[in-house]
């Protein structure tokens, strides 16, 4: 990256700290690019980028939803989930869904 001002986030052996993270996440979601080659074009891994993604992601869930957020046993995808959230104004019910749609929901609302 000639020409341009290093963060801390780009050291591949700096710990980072949740704002380093924060800034690589916007930068890598600002750039289109897939985790390997923005990880790769930074000088860091791409499991550092994923890694941070998930921690910040299930921080961001556990905020939204008032309550306990608790792991349903796993009976493999032809299993069909029921899921019901109440907040004070609405309920969302989703009923007939794989385990993993419902999952991938959750992960893009919570980011």
């Amino acid at each position: 990256m000639s020409g341009s001002r290093r963060s801390a986030w780009f050291s591949r052996t700096t710990r980072w700290t949740e704002d380093d993270a924060r800034v690589a996440l916007d930068a890598w979601k600002r750039s289109g690019l897939g985790a390997q080659a923005f990880a790769r074009d930074h000088g860091i891994t791409a499991q550092r980028l994923y890694w941070w993604r998930d921690r910040i992601a299930g921080r961001r869930l556990a905020s939204l939803v008032p309550g306990k957020i608790v792991a349903a046993a796993d009976d493999g995808e032809a299993s069909q989930a029921h899921v019901v959230i109440r907040t004070a104004v609405t309920a969302l019910e989703i009923a007939g869904a794989s385990p993993s749609w419902i999952a991938r929901l959750v992960r893009e609302l919570a980011t």
